[in-house]
């Protein structure tokens, strides 16, 4: 497949999305997982209060299939963060030193 094809494919997918989305249809994207709309409420403290225009902005949800998961789970990630390791290595040439020399006064 060609760069175009992909791209071709990708903005169809997206208009079929959002026509699906607007109806209230979930859309299965294969192997990758799902997508849904989902409506968060708002608190109110009577059921007969409660009506679509109480609804919050809807959301749109993205369920990965069980390979996706794996696979998130499987990344390997590091850090290298020097502030952390200072922090918590403390240097045994500066302790030696501080315990040599004593209380120094400034």
């Amino acid at each position: 497949l060609s760069r175009g094809d992909v791209m071709n494919t990708l903005i169809t997918l997206g208009k079929m999305a959002c026509r699906s989305l607007k109806m209230g249809a979930s859309i299965d994207l294969g192997d990758l997982g799902s997508l849904r709309i989902y409506f968060p409420p708002k608190m109110m403290d009577d059921m007969k209060d409660v009506t679509a225009a109480t609804l919050k902005t809807p959301k749109i949800i993205f369920t990965p299939k069980a390979k996706m998961r794996e696979a998130a789970h499987a990344a390997e990630v590091s850090v290298d963060n020097p502030a952390r390791k200072k922090s918590l290595t403390p240097d045994p040439k500066e302790k030696e030193n501080k315990e040599e020399n004593g209380p120094q006064v400034g």
